[in-house]
């Protein structure tokens, strides 16, 4: 015990402070604080409003700020460890809200939380020319001809650096719809055949490899759920068999009867999608034990849309069966004599970001204009065209609401050019109409009108320092960009006004322009009707040196 009390001092505590940690160069910690830039966020900032700290708090401690000082070092160590720190907490608080996440990833987790799912590529169309290799060997023929499921998708060089692509031909409904669900196609019959060929006017090739994926449901689970192993999925391809029973993919579980064959779709990484079916009480669910057999294409993208005569491929020897019940081998050759069109890339972050929460905030009903505009920008055709468009009121009543559609279409983009717009064709028009009435209000008329596309050529001059001549073109490259991704697609609306300051503030943005001038625009903000969407068509760019 003697020896503890030797070790400390038991002297009464007189209520006073020897050490001077409270009061270090005469500040109080309070002092101290106010002293400390919390806006700074990289590097440099932090080393500089440290070493300011270091000099207004310890000015005789401490006065050594050469860049070889070990203090100085310790300083940037901080700074680097502060610059890391701040960069993290900025993304974690950007990328915890879909305003302003920056990531497809985060997005797509977010976007889920509330139902909706970005949309994968879409796949592009061409009609299908059938020419029969041996066509005189048919004059006794009056059966169909039947190619199989394994004979209906083919790879072919795109001479491309794409590489190989692979097309899948599918039969056309007389409704226009295509029949997904047919494993095997039944061609018309013999005396409907033009030995030379015939262009079938109910056969289509979509761009995208078939795959199909089978298994049985766990006796244990009864919310049933099945990840495909391959990726991209094509928008619009799947659909599942269970047991004899075909499952069609909706957007959201939600709205779905306790009866309904159908189930959703969650993207991971790469579009790889993982089905979710019902639980009985939102969409049937499949019995324990159940088989069943997904079915999807993989595969789409604008580089599916290829020339005229880019798809030619023949078929194995296809069995016709002859009056005398004899079968006769025939070869086929499939081509597509226009140009493959529709294809379009994932969704943009830009474009989900806009009309994924505004889709959540229609609660899966059209009653307001704002629901019928976003519904119609969310939509996408089957036959791989999508576009924008506005709803607008064109008469109201009590007994009904008469809407009318303003739309317009993309154009496919070919080689790396930019999508254009243009005159929404009539197929995704009827499609984009029957998609509106699953949501539209019973005794709302909803008619499908053109939009309006208002080109507009850009003028400009730039103005830089001689200094820079020799880096004309360059610079001149970097302000067009700029003019480019101004006037991108993704960001137009229909009725937008446009801004020429903030056009002119965006060439000013490259760092070796010094001013810039839109010759052909006045200062006035280009303004549109409700119904018009502004495209850029020419960009004229001169440089000036001062």
């Amino acid at each position: 015990m003697s020896d503890i009390v030797g070790i400390f001092n038991t002297s009464a505590y007189d209520g006073t402070i020897d050490t001077d940690f409270l009061n270090i160069g005469n500040l109080s910690l309070d002092s101290k604080a106010s002293n400390i830039d919390y806006s700074v966020d990289d590097f440099k900032e932090y080393r500089a409003a440290m070493i300011s700290y270091v000099k207004a708090v310890y000015p005789d401690d401490y006065n050594n700020f050469a860049d070889s000082d070990l203090g100085v070092m310790l300083v940037e160590l901080f700074a680097y460890l502060a610059s890391v720190l701040s960069f993290k907490a900025d993304m974690i608080a950007n990328e915890s809200f879909i305003s302003s996440v920056k990531t497809t990833e985060n997005l797509r987790k977010l976007l889920q939380l509330i139902g909706i799912a970005l949309k994968g590529p879409v796949s592009a169309k061409a009609g299908a020319t059938l020419s029969l290799n041996s066509a005189d060997a048919l004059d006794d023929l009056n059966d169909s001809i039947t190619i199989n499921e394994s004979n209906r998708s083919f790879s072919v060089d795109t001479n491309k650096d794409t590489g190989s692509l692979t097309y899948t031909l599918y039969k056309v409904s007389d409704n226009g719809s295509i029949e997904l669900t047919t494993p095997d196609i039944s061609l018309p019959k013999y005396e409907s055949l033009n030995k030379a060929g015939v262009v079938f006017s109910n056969l289509i090739l979509l761009e995208g490899q078939l795959k199909s994926q089978s298994g049985i449901f766990n006796s244990v689970n009864t919310l049933h759920s099945v990840q495909l192993t391959n990726a991209p999925i094509v928008e619009g391809s799947l659909y599942a068999i269970v047991d004899g029973v075909v499952y069609n993919e909706v957007q959201n579980l939600f709205l779905a009867g306790a009866d309904d064959t159908v189930f959703s779709k969650t993207y991971t990484g790469n579009y790889a999608a993982t089905l979710v079916f019902g639980d009985n009480i939102r969409g049937k669910s499949p019995s324990p034990g159940a088989s069943y057999q997904c079915f999807y294409r993989i595969g789409g993208g604008t580089r599916g849309n290829v020339s005229p005569g880019t798809i030619k491929f023949s078929l194995p020897a296809t069995k016709i069966s002859a009056i005398d019940s004899k079968s006769i081998d025939i070869s086929t050759t499939i081509e597509n004599p226009t140009k493959a069109t529709g294809g379009r890339n994932a969704e943009s972050i830009a474009h989900a970001r806009k009309w994924g929460p505004n889709f959540f905030k229609t609660q899966y009903r059209a009653v307001t204009g704002e629901d019928y505009t976003t519904f119609a920008n969310q939509f996408v055709s089957t036959v791989g065209q999508s576009g924008k468009s506005i709803a607008a009121l064109r008469s109201s009543g009590a007994g009904s609401n008469m809407i009318d559609i303003y739309t317009v279409a993309f154009a496919d983009e070919v080689d790396g050019v930019q999508a254009q717009l243009e005159r929404a064709p009539i197929t995704y028009k009827s499609e984009l109409l029957k998609y509106l009435n699953n949501y539209k209000m019973l005794t709302d008329e909803v008619t499908i009108v053109d939009g309006l596309i208002r080109t507009l050529d850009v003028k400009a001059t730039i103005y830089i320092d001689k200094v820079y001549q020799p880096f004309e073109e360059d610079i001149k490259r970097a302000a067009s960009l700029k003019i480019l991704q101004f006037f991108d697609l993704s960001k137009r609306e229909f009725g937008e006004v446009v801004r020429a300051d903030e056009l002119n503030r965006e060439i000013f943005s490259v760092p070796e322009v010094r001013f810039s001038k839109i010759n052909n625009l006045r200062t006035d903000d280009i303004k549109l009707n409700f119904n018009e969407i502004l495209q850029l068509n020419n960009i004229e760019l001169n440089v000036a040196l001062v």
